[in-house]
């Protein structure tokens, strides 16, 4: 993989290969996403204070080049806000939000406000998530964005089980379940399940517990 040193001389090569929307950004997107996947949470933010420095270095970035700045600050902020550090998280997390809103991206958007939304829930901060969440739902709605729709109604399952309103918790997930793909995405639908059945188990409600979680457990 790249050292940070070559990171500018990449950014020219792509620039006068494919436009500057080209190298950089595929393998900065794609190697930050493995580091990330892989735990090495230090690494990956060296990479994407980089990519920063790079693009805010740019006079007129295009619509690519602002979308994975944007990028940038989401993962920085889910970077800081794995390791605790709610409030520099946001403040990540609000930075990116304002780039996603200059381009009009909204789908852009709807990411911020649901991870601002996992971070209220962190904070017990549960009416602001809730309000996060909607604005995550109404962008979806009109956009038909079906997988960030599916991960914010898991979210706000999360948000109605902490309140022991299992009634309201079942209804969100059985609608995330809707925006999910079995064929394409089983591990996500299943898992959606397998929360469904725990909270029957919650409610002392053995038959449809066994149902969902036998379910699950079979695929």
């Amino acid at each position: 993989h790249p050292d940070l040193e070559e990171l500018d001389a990449m950014k020219m090569r792509a620039t006068a290969a494919d436009g500057p929307e080209g190298e950089i950004m595929r393998v900065l997107h794609t190697f930050v996403r493995h580091k990330f996947e892989e735990g090495n949470q230090m690494e990956s933010i060296e990479y994407l204070r980089k990519a920063i420095s790079i693009l805010s270095r740019e006079p007129h970035p295009t619509f690519s080049m602002a979308k994975f700045n944007a990028y940038c600050y989401l993962m920085l902020g889910a970077a800081y806000d794995e390791a605790g550090l709610y409030s520099l998280s946001k403040s990540y997390y609000f930075k990116g939000l304002e780039i996603s809103e200059s381009i009009g991206d909204e789908i852009g958007c709807g990411d911020f406000y649901n991870n601002l939304g996992v971070t209220c829930l962190r904070l017990d901060n549960v009416e602001e998530a809730e309000k996060y969440f909607d604005k995550v739902i109404e962008i979806c709605n009109k956009h038909g964005e079906n997988h960030l729709q599916s991960v914010v109604y898991n979210n706000l399952c999360e948000v109605y089980t902490s309140h022991g309103d299992y009634n309201k918790a079942i209804d969100v997930a059985l609608r995330s379940m809707q925006h999910i793909d079995e064929e394409l995405n089983p591990f996500d639908y299943y898992l959606t399940q397998t929360m469904i059945g725990e909270i029957y188990m919650r409610m002392n409600r053995p038959e449809l517990c066994y149902t969902y979680l036998k379910n699950a457990f079979i695929n």
